[in-house]
Protein backbone atom coordinates (compact mmCIF):
# COMPACT_ATOMS: atom_id res chain seq x y z
CA UNK A 1 0.00 0.00 0.00
CA UNK A 2 1.15 3.39 -1.03
CA UNK A 3 -1.01 5.63 -1.33
CA UNK A 4 -3.19 5.49 2.21
CA UNK A 5 -3.74 9.15 1.54
CA UNK A 6 -4.65 9.55 -2.60
CA UNK A 7 -4.85 13.12 -2.85
CA UNK A 8 -2.21 13.31 -5.33
CA UNK A 9 -3.76 10.53 -7.45
CA UNK A 10 -6.98 12.44 -7.10
CA UNK A 11 -5.61 15.89 -8.22
CA UNK A 12 -3.50 14.23 -11.31
CA UNK A 13 -6.78 12.63 -12.06
CA UNK A 14 -9.20 15.81 -11.82
CA UNK A 15 -6.35 17.61 -14.53
CA UNK A 16 -6.86 14.84 -16.92
CA UNK A 17 -10.40 15.12 -16.56
CA UNK A 18 -10.79 19.06 -16.45
CA UNK A 19 -7.19 20.40 -17.98
CA UNK A 20 -8.41 23.60 -18.86
CA UNK A 21 -9.04 23.72 -14.76
CA UNK A 22 -5.87 25.72 -13.40
CA UNK A 23 -7.65 25.05 -9.46
CA UNK A 24 -10.46 23.03 -7.99
CA UNK A 25 -12.98 24.60 -6.32
CA UNK A 26 -11.92 22.58 -3.29
CA UNK A 27 -10.38 19.73 -2.44
CA UNK A 28 -11.33 17.83 1.03
CA UNK A 29 -9.28 14.99 2.67
CA UNK A 30 -10.81 13.39 4.94
CA UNK A 31 -8.29 10.88 6.84
CA UNK A 32 -9.24 8.08 9.14
CA UNK A 33 -7.67 9.34 12.44
CA UNK A 34 -3.90 9.45 13.82
CA UNK A 35 -2.51 9.74 17.00
CA UNK A 36 -0.62 12.89 17.42
CA UNK A 37 1.73 12.28 19.89
CA UNK A 38 2.77 9.59 18.39
CA UNK A 39 4.21 11.17 15.15
CA UNK A 40 5.46 13.44 16.90
CA UNK A 41 7.60 10.88 18.91
CA UNK A 42 8.36 8.95 15.50
CA UNK A 43 9.21 12.55 13.80
CA UNK A 44 11.94 13.66 16.37
CA UNK A 45 13.66 10.57 16.88
CA UNK A 46 17.03 10.59 16.16
CA UNK A 47 18.87 8.01 13.69
CA UNK A 48 20.56 5.30 15.34
CA UNK A 49 23.57 3.62 13.89
CA UNK A 50 24.09 0.58 14.93
CA UNK A 51 27.68 -0.40 16.18
CA UNK A 52 27.64 -3.99 15.68
CA UNK A 53 28.84 -6.00 12.69
CA UNK A 54 27.27 -8.98 10.92
CA UNK A 55 24.45 -10.85 9.42
CA UNK A 56 21.84 -10.50 12.15
CA UNK A 57 22.92 -6.77 13.36
CA UNK A 58 22.41 -5.94 9.24
CA UNK A 59 19.38 -8.19 8.55
CA UNK A 60 17.58 -6.18 12.44
CA UNK A 61 18.86 -3.12 10.62
CA UNK A 62 17.42 -3.80 7.14
CA UNK A 63 13.87 -4.83 8.58
CA UNK A 64 13.94 -1.52 10.35
CA UNK A 65 14.86 0.19 7.80
CA UNK A 66 11.61 -1.26 6.03
CA UNK A 67 9.36 -0.89 8.61
CA UNK A 68 10.28 2.80 9.12
CA UNK A 69 10.18 3.29 4.86
CA UNK A 70 6.72 1.81 5.63
CA UNK A 71 5.39 4.20 8.24
CA UNK A 72 6.93 7.04 6.51
CA UNK A 73 5.12 5.95 3.41
CA UNK A 74 1.59 5.67 5.34
CA UNK A 75 1.87 8.71 7.07
CA UNK A 76 -1.24 10.27 5.15
CA UNK A 77 -0.63 13.89 7.40
CA UNK A 78 2.83 13.97 5.44
CA UNK A 79 1.51 13.44 2.36
CA UNK A 80 -0.99 15.77 2.61
CA UNK A 81 1.77 18.66 3.47
CA UNK A 82 3.83 17.18 0.47
CA UNK A 83 0.76 17.89 -1.34
CA UNK A 84 -0.12 21.55 -0.36
CA UNK A 85 3.39 22.60 -0.69
CA UNK A 86 3.85 21.48 -4.17
CA UNK A 87 0.49 22.31 -5.91
CA UNK A 88 -1.35 24.67 -3.78
CA UNK A 89 -2.05 28.42 -5.93
CA UNK A 90 -3.87 29.52 -4.03
CA UNK A 91 -4.52 31.61 -0.46
CA UNK A 92 -7.87 30.55 -0.22
CA UNK A 93 -7.44 27.74 3.09
CA UNK A 94 -10.84 26.93 3.12
CA UNK A 95 -9.97 25.45 -0.76
CA UNK A 96 -7.63 22.47 0.85
CA UNK A 97 -8.56 21.12 3.64
CA UNK A 98 -7.90 17.93 5.73
CA UNK A 99 -10.08 16.19 8.32
CA UNK A 100 -8.75 14.29 10.28
CA UNK A 101 -9.58 13.09 14.04
CA UNK A 102 -6.51 13.32 16.63
CA UNK A 103 -6.71 10.73 18.89
CA UNK A 104 -4.70 10.15 22.56
CA UNK A 105 -3.54 7.18 21.97
CA UNK A 106 -3.58 4.91 18.21
CA UNK A 107 -6.35 4.84 16.82
CA UNK A 108 -8.68 1.64 16.38
CA UNK A 109 -8.69 -0.59 13.75
CA UNK A 110 -10.20 0.78 10.44
CA UNK A 111 -12.43 -2.72 10.62
CA UNK A 112 -13.56 -2.28 14.48
CA UNK A 113 -16.80 -1.50 13.99
CA UNK A 114 -17.84 -1.52 17.37
CA UNK A 115 -15.69 1.64 17.89
CA UNK A 116 -18.19 3.05 15.11
CA UNK A 117 -20.17 5.26 17.57
CA UNK A 118 -17.48 6.23 19.84
CA UNK A 119 -15.26 7.29 16.58
CA UNK A 120 -18.30 9.47 15.34
CA UNK A 121 -18.46 11.45 18.75
CA UNK A 122 -14.92 12.13 18.88
CA UNK A 123 -15.41 13.55 15.06
CA UNK A 124 -18.11 15.64 15.75
CA UNK A 125 -16.58 17.24 19.44
CA UNK A 126 -13.72 17.77 16.86
CA UNK A 127 -15.42 19.07 14.58
CA UNK A 128 -18.90 20.64 15.61
CA UNK A 129 -18.89 24.86 15.62
CA UNK A 130 -15.37 24.95 13.90
CA UNK A 131 -14.73 28.19 11.99
CA UNK A 132 -13.19 25.86 9.36
CA UNK A 133 -15.98 23.48 9.67
CA UNK A 134 -18.32 26.25 8.88
CA UNK A 135 -16.76 27.84 6.02
CA UNK A 136 -16.09 24.46 4.35
CA UNK A 137 -19.91 23.92 3.78
CA UNK A 138 -20.47 27.20 3.21
CA UNK A 139 -18.11 26.72 0.30
CA UNK A 140 -19.81 23.02 -0.99
CA UNK A 141 -22.90 25.01 -1.10
CA UNK A 142 -21.82 27.89 -2.75
CA UNK A 143 -20.08 25.44 -5.72
CA UNK A 144 -22.88 23.63 -6.61
CA UNK A 145 -24.61 26.77 -8.33
CA UNK A 146 -23.57 28.24 -11.45
CA UNK A 147 -25.65 30.95 -13.40
CA UNK A 148 -27.03 29.94 -16.71
CA UNK A 149 -27.23 33.25 -19.05
CA UNK A 150 -30.29 33.66 -21.47
CA UNK A 151 -28.14 34.79 -24.04
CA UNK A 152 -25.65 33.09 -25.71
CA UNK A 153 -23.55 35.96 -26.39
CA UNK A 154 -23.80 38.41 -22.43
CA UNK A 155 -21.13 40.60 -23.58
CA UNK A 156 -22.83 42.25 -25.72
CA UNK A 157 -25.56 43.51 -23.40
CA UNK A 158 -24.84 45.88 -20.29
CA UNK A 159 -27.37 43.34 -18.00
CA UNK A 160 -27.06 40.09 -18.14
CA UNK A 161 -30.63 37.68 -17.78
CA UNK A 162 -30.49 33.79 -16.83
CA UNK A 163 -30.68 31.71 -13.99
CA UNK A 164 -29.16 29.90 -11.41
CA UNK A 165 -28.96 26.10 -11.51
CA UNK A 166 -27.43 23.48 -9.48
CA UNK A 167 -24.41 21.18 -10.45
CA UNK A 168 -26.37 18.76 -7.96
CA UNK A 169 -29.86 17.28 -8.45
Amino acid sequence: MHHNNPVKIADSERKLIWPDLKEPDVIISVGTGHNLTKLEKRKAAPFKPTATRGIIAQGAFLANMAKDHIAVSLDSEQTWKDFLASSKKSDDRFRYVRLNTSFPTDPPLLDDLSMLSELREMAKKQFAGQYQTNMLALKLVATSFYFQPDETDPLKRKEVTGKLARTVS
